[in-house]
């Protein structure tokens, strides 16, 4: 979990940083993809 951040992780940690039924719903599929 040390790679540098894209930019794709930048954006996405607008969802990450979130606490709401998005993020969530974000985070478990994420989660499905193998992330």
């Amino acid at each position: 979990m040390a790679k540098r951040k894209t930019p794709e992780e930048l954006r996405s940690h607008r969802w990450y940083g979130v606490n709401d039924l998005r993020s969530f719903g974000h985070r478990s599929r994420t989660a499905q993809m193998g992330y």
